[in-house]
């Protein structure tokens, strides 16, 4: 393969080979050679009635072609591993790898986004790029990692969809580590940094294979263990001090149930600000990935407008309503607020003069926008979104 054979012989007259005990092979060394970027999804077999005797793998790139890319993409790699010094723990190194990826590739579909060479040369990837990136440079540094195949559950659509992320091992410990997740664009979470299988299994299935697995039980090296920020115990006054000491955003960690902290987050937020020291008018919100949640608070420094109204709704009245405002040319909200109830009042204040895009959407329910113009004077929108299967 590392030439680009066109036939490769595998049986030698005496020892049979099947079928399946070449595809066990084949999947292994995938795993273990995700920098042979040029090897295709597919490969053909010659076999008689008891034997594989060769195969012929598809390639994506050959010839002059391959050895410009090879090229390429050595020097990414080495570009990339500039960074890493020997005074650097593994889990230094990991993290270093974690999040220069993250600010390297972009999520998106092309030529090459299943690979390695796509994530790293072309900077897009989806999730086989990223893993397969940050598995070969993690093997460049001297740690072990494995490629993990499965699915997961989108929580944006709910549904179970292929992906592959990492096994990492981290002084001498196994840890789950999906890169793709993590990197959200503008923010980038640690939410899936050294996981455990029992986290992981949350929202992530693992495919069988011929051979043993990895185990990951530990948590000495997940990315939030030993800090503040690990809320196993939270109060309104240890919430609105990391608030304050992260310039009203921070990261946290939630090992418990990660809703009835979302409640409770939204039932004491007048407290939390309190002890933040925010004084006057604030809006406030959430992003959520797995486990960690981004929280943060928006004062009205830049601003004193209140956009406000009432949301209708239907079904349950616990979900979460979400409101977000996007100005114009924004990929992400500039203001969010979650609010209950299937007639619930919500209040954004401090909002920046501009036109905005308000996206209202709750579960099971059809995502709806409103244009919003704030000017100079306070600013009424009621919205009212219906079930799916209701609206098309």
């Amino acid at each position: 393969m590392e030439t680009s054979a066109e036939t490769i012989t595998v049986y030698n007259g005496t020892d049979a080979i099947t079928q399946a005990e070449l595809e066990m092979v084949m999947d292994a060394y995938r795993r273990d050679y995700a920098h042979h970027f040029w090897l295709g999804n597919s490969y053909q077999i010659s076999s008689n009635a008891t034997s594989v005797v060769s195969i012929k793998p598809i390639y994506t790139m050959t010839g002059t072609d391959l050895e410009t890319a090879k090229t390429a993409f050595e020097q990414k790699v080495t570009d990339i591993l500039s960074g890493i010094t020997s005074s650097m723990s593994e889990y230094e190194k990991e993290l270093y790898l974690h999040d220069k990826l993250a600010e390297t590739v972009t999520y998106e579909e092309g030529t090459n986004a299943h690979n390695a060479y796509g994530a790293l040369v072309d900077g897009k990837a989806v999730c086989e790029g990223y893993a397969e990136a940050l598995q070969y440079l993690l093997q460049r540094v001297g740690i072990q990692s494995f490629l993990a195949v499965g699915t997961s559950i989108n929580p944006a659509t709910n549904t179970a969809e292929n992906h592959e992320w990492n096994c990492i091992k981290i002084d001498g410990e196994y840890y789950h580590v999906d890169l793709t997740w993590d990197d959200q664009g503008e923010d980038l979470f640690h939410a899936y940094l050294n996981q455990t299988d029992a986290v992981i299994q949350e929202d992530h299935t693992i495919s069988t294979t011929g051979y043993a697995l990895p185990v990951c039980n530990s948590t000495i090296a997940q990315y939030f263990t030993g800090k503040d920020e690990y809320l196993d115990i939270y109060t309104a006054e240890t919430v609105g001090q990391l608030l304050k000491d992260n310039d009203l955003k921070v990261h946290v960690y939630i090992p418990g149930t990660v809703n009835d902290f979302i409640s409770w987050y939204q039932t004491n937020i007048a407290d939390i600000g309190t002890k933040a020291e925010v004084t006057g008018g604030f809006s406030y919100g959430y992003a959520k990935l797995g486990r960690e949640l981004i929280l943060y608070v928006l004062t009205n420094e830049d601003g004193n407008i209140k956009v406000s109204g009432k949301v209708t709704s239907f079904n349950s009245d616990t979900d979460d309503i979400t409101i977000e405002l996007f100005a114009e040319g924004s990929a992400s909200a500039d203001y969010t607020v979650s609010v209950k109830g299937n007639t619930a009042a919500y209040s954004i204040e401090g909002v920046v003069a501009g036109t905005y895009t308000m996206k209202v959407s709750k579960n099971n329910h059809v995502t709806r926008e409103y244009t919003v113009v704030v000017s100079t004077d306070d600013v009424t929108q009621d919205a009212k979104i219906h079930l799916l299967g209701d609206v098309t």
